[in-house]
């Protein structure tokens, strides 16, 4: 039996690379090594310098290359790839170079909705995902042909708490309206991200103590014992979550928050199943992936089947609930850009 204790994270400056180098860097005595990756086709700017800088500057070295750089990825034994949207289809390259640098566990950027629950495989916004477990079944297999397979960690939480009620998704704060599809009994899994991981005037301030988080649970992960000879035991999926509820309890939760009522529109997904289609047939990919995502949202894609493996980690020892996490996230200087205040 053995753990991932040598780790390379790719993508540490987003949100959630962000949270999990923070957790891998409180849990530092435990591993062998941890590393944030720095892409040098990216420049760094002084906000991610200055990020890059504290990351080291509080125990994590840093590897800089590009993502077909075979000699950055060396040494260690898991990639993580925290990328976001954006970033998701790089990841097959990224997955390539990892291997001929001989790593062979990969964590892919999932943290969201488990995308073989219902239609979830079929949507657009779940492309590059797809893609990405098509690419890890493809290698593996390929690498069996020689006695050398390899493995990865699935980490599926439903929704970030911090990010169900922003204005991309039809909320608007100032006049505490909403425009949502589905209707009001739709559900959602939510849990919090690690709303202490926060930026100002561009220094990364990393907090400790506080466990009760997607990348506090994911860095413990990393440290559960599998057999490298049992393929099934290299093949790991992971669901956590706090709770799920639906439109109608969130409103409510977001009008304790806000001390006012929320007037809600809910719209048919009917709806966005016609944008995605329209923007598909105009060659809007941004737009086709957007309706995409409301149609998740509105079709419960994003509610994450039970059991959830919270009980397997004793030592996240408190989960704050939905209305404790949004209260003090929506009255943060952090979120207030991100919420349209």
């Amino acid at each position: 039996m053995v753990t991932l204790n040598s780790v390379l994270v790719v993508g540490p400056t987003g949100s959630v690379g962000l949270a999990l180098c923070k957790r891998l860097i409180e849990h530092l005595p435990s591993f062998k090594r941890i590393a944030a990756f720095n892409n040098t086709e990216r420049p760094a700017g002084p906000a991610k310098q200055a990020i890059l800088d504290e990351l080291h500057q509080s125990g994590m070295e840093i590897v800089s290359g590009t993502y077909n750089d075979v000699s950055a990825f060396r040494g260690f034994e898991v990639v993580m790839m925290p990328l976001g949207n954006s970033g998701n289809f790089l990841q097959p390259q990224i997955i390539d170079t990892a291997i001929k640098a001989g790593i062979r566990h990969f964590y892919p950027s999932e943290f969201g909705g488990d995308i073989t629950v219902g239609d979830n495989w079929n949507q657009r916004y779940y492309r590059d995902k797809v893609l990405t477990r098509e690419y890890l079944q493809k290698c593996n297999s390929e690498l069996r042909q020689y006695g050398d397979g390899i493995g990865w960690s699935l980490v599926c939480i439903g929704r970030f708490t911090e990010w169900s009620i922003t204005p991309y998704f039809g909320w608007n704060h100032i006049n505490h309206t909403a425009e949502v599809y589905g209707n009001e009994n739709v559900r959602q899994s939510l849990i919090a991200l690690d709303e202490l991981v926060y930026h100002q005037d561009l220094i990364f301030k990393i907090q400790t103590n506080v466990n009760d988080s997607v990348a506090a649970f994911t860095v413990l992960t990393l440290l559960d014992p599998f057999d490298v000879e049992d393929s099934r035991s290299c093949q790991r999926t992971y669901r956590f979550s706090q709770s799920s509820p639906t439109w109608k309890e969130l409103f409510g939760i977001m009008e304790k928050v806000t001390g006012h009522p929320y007037r809600v529109t809910y719209r048919p997904v009917s709806e966005a199943r016609e944008l995605q289609r329209r923007a598909k047939e105009i060659g809007d990919e941004k737009l086709e992936s957007a309706a995409s995502h409301r149609l998740v949202q509105g079709t419960e894609g994003t509610l994450l089947p039970q059991p959830w493996d919270n009980s397997k980690f004793p030592e996240i020892s408190k989960i704050r609930g939905v209305e404790e996490v949004l209260k003090e996230a929506f009255h943060s200087e952090k979120y207030k850009s991100f919420y349209g205040l």
